[in-house]
């Protein structure tokens, strides 16, 4: 199964707390939602300043921030941590954790039922082509900056990646995925969820 979407496609949604808002890239099963049950979401964040994440125990967490003034996160009788710009951080999503924010920023966000795995690369593709195979679970493609053209093998399509626009890519079958980029130091995020 193969998407390719764009801001069309996602939800935003505020944040209980009023400390933000939400925007859904993609979940699974594609009928769930954050309260009736999922395996696996990635979404975005808006954060307008301080608060508390919401727990979401039983899950796996791994958090980018791309933009805005210095993130710290605070978990529970651990130590802060202070995240660096598209380096992504793991924790636990059931840690009572609080962000210490002055101002506003965004992150992008992975959260998968425990069992599963994943994982998150935030990669630069200046002027060669960029290559990925996927072979099961989900892979998937964002563009944080810039745009690129990916040519997928199994169909033999061609997709124009724009700004933000996204492409997954789910099913146990091979698929050699090859980027080229239309603007210099273009960053994408490539997602790779598996059993």
């Amino acid at each position: 199964m193969i998407h390719h979407l764009t801001n069309h496609d996602y939800k935003v949604m505020p944040w209980k707390n009023g400390g933000g808002s939400t925007t859904e890239l993609a979940i699974s099963p594609p009928e769930a939602s954050v309260e009736s049950g999922f395996d696996w979401r990635i979404s975005l964040a808006d954060l307008d300043g301080s608060g508390p994440f919401s727990a979401f125990p039983g899950f796996d967490r791994i958090i980018t921030q791309i933009s805005g003034e210095a993130m710290t996160l605070r978990h529970a009788g651990r130590t802060a941590i202070l995240l660096a710009r598209n380096e992504p951080y793991s924790f636990e999503g059931e840690l009572a954790t609080d962000c210490i924010l002055h101002g506003r920023a965004q992150d992008f966000n992975v959260m998968t039922r425990r069992g599963l795995a994943a994982t998150v690369e935030c990669l630069t593709i200046d002027t060669e082509p960029l290559r990925r195979v996927h072979k099961s679970g989900t892979t998937f493609i964002w563009v944080v900056f810039g745009s690129v053209m990916l040519h997928e093998s199994s169909k033999g399509h061609d997709h124009r990646l724009d700004l933000h626009h996204a492409f997954e890519i789910t099913g146990d079958y091979e698929s050699v995925m090859t980027l080229k980029p239309r603007e210099p130091d273009t960053l994408v995020f490539f997602v790779t969820i598996t059993p």
